[in-house]
């Protein structure tokens, strides 16, 4: 009888893209909630694209340097598209940042309002990036058994 090899579908867990991406969450959660306040405290100008201009840089390079981790790791595809994903949401949020977070499909929408829904989609992809780093984790743990 022959044994059957473990055949792995994805890669081995990697604590480098597990830090990087609770880093990421942190950035991206401290700059949602910056831009929150500043509108509910009537401090809508503190909210100007250029004064957080760097901070988008910071993330944006994270975000690279994370899916640059994954593109190295064998069998990381699936992460790696999650990134690009997030990524992508990321950027679009910036972009809404520099409309001033009006939202053309609903002028009534108030900033926090656009802001909201932009961080409940930004939270997916950090989530599912997050569960899919946990499962790994566990697999790693389990197989230590």
């Amino acid at each position: 009888m022959v044994g059957c090899g473990e055949v792995m579908l994805i890669g081995a867990y990697d604590s480098t893209v597990d830090q990087s991406i609770q880093s990421i969450s942190t950035d991206v959660s401290t700059l949602v909630v910056t831009l929150k306040k500043n509108f509910l405290d009537g401090k809508a100008a503190d909210n100007a694209y250029d004064k957080f201009r760097d901070t988008y840089i910071k993330i944006e390079a994270e975000i690279q340097t994370c899916k640059i981790r994954c593109d190295a790791l064998p069998k990381y595809k699936e992460v790696t598209s999650q990134v690009d994903e997030f990524g992508q949401v990321f950027l679009d949020f910036e972009k809404l940042h520099k409309l001033g977070f009006s939202n053309p499909a609903n002028a009534n929408a108030k900033p926090v309002q656009v802001i909201e829904i932009e961080q409940k989609t930004m939270e997916v992809g950090l989530k599912a990036m997050m569960a899919l780093q946990n499962g790994l984790k566990r697999e790693k743990v389990d197989k230590k058994s």
